[in-house]
């Protein structure tokens, strides 16, 4: 539904009870607050589905001349039957809603988030690491697209075809390359307890080489703040373009602290291309040579995809 005011969502919503999927787009001239949206999904116990798109600019109260500050609800609404939820909008309005949201059979987990220098996020890291979403064997991929950086975390299913459905997927708008990387290190850090069953980790880009006005544009610190959320994680998987980077990140003369503290069950480092790259071998010894000599049990491979 597009464009519905509140209280006529509410009184639309009471009457339709047994619904299975709703999605909502929110307009840009309503004010709409967690505790109304609550209320109203409040009775929709057999709700399987829900998409809530929130505009880019968060609107201003009517009344009120400075955006109505939003904090956790004192409403909980259990939606027992809820597997799949998407989101789009600001980070704070997420937060707010799943406070209140009770989704205790949730499989599925559909976010997009505009760019923010911050991101404060305990209640989805609650969510994600107190439901079973992700389990034993899972699979990470952190891309870095043209307009944006994703985080997308899959179970491990007997079925791969169900790994597009199931699992986390989170995607944050922007372009900068070391907003990117800003983005996802911030993400991975505050879900770190929720990632604790990743096994493989991979790092992508959607180009084959980085421009030379992104290099080193992302500071180590960044890169080695990301990858300590995955501190369970055995296989790590880099694409071409993010070696030279990664690598640079990983030596231990770079790095604060020890090397060994720094996903500490790591035991293989795959680079991978989606070209065949003669090239690719030497540029991975370069750039992981100095973690491998410091961690030789990790093993150095490549691939052409």
């Amino acid at each position: 539904m597009d464009g519905v005011f509140l209280p006529s969502l509410g009184k639309l919503l009471s009457s339709t009870q047994h619904l299975h999927s709703l999605s909502l787009q929110i307009p840009k001239v309503a004010f709409v607050t967690p505790d109304e949206l609550l209320v109203s999904l409040a009775n929709l116990t057999h709700l399987t589905f829900l998409s809530l798109d929130f505009p880019i600019v968060t609107p201003r109260h009517p009344n009120a001349g400075q955006p109505r500050p939003v904090s956790p609800s004192q409403i909980v609404a259990l939606l027992p039957s809820l597997t799949q939820f998407v989101y789009c909008g600001e980070v704070h309005h997420l937060e707010a809603l799943v406070a209140g949201i009770d989704m205790p059979a949730i499989e599925s987990l559909n976010i997009k988030l505009f760019h923010r220098l911050t991101f404060t996020i305990p209640h989805l890291s609650d969510l994600i690491a107190g439901t079973m979403l992700l389990n034993q064997g899972s699979i990470a991929r952190v891309d870095f697209t043209r307009l944006s950086s994703e985080l997308h975390v899959y179970p491990r299913i007997e079925d791969a075809r169900a790994l597009s459905s199931k699992g986390v997927h989170i995607v944050v708008s922007g372009y900068q390359f070391d907003w990117q990387v800003h983005s996802m290190a911030q993400l991975c850090h505050a879900l770190a307890p929720g990632l604790r069953n990743v096994q493989s980790l991979f790092l992508g880009h959607h180009l084959e080489r980085l421009g030379l006005k992104w290099r080193e544009e992302a500071q180590p610190l960044l890169w080695n703040t990301l990858l300590a959320g995955f501190e369970r994680t055995k296989t790590l998987w880099v694409s071409k373009a993010l070696v030279p980077e990664v690598g640079h990140a990983l030596d231990p003369e770079v790095m604060e602290g020890s090397a060994d503290d720094l996903m500490p069950v790591l035991d293989a480092i795959v680079a991978s291309s989606d070209e065949v790259s003669w090239s690719l071998q030497p540029a991975v010894g370069n750039a992981f040579g100095p973690l491998h000599a410091a961690r030789p049990a990790i093993s150095l491979t490549y691939v052409d995809t």
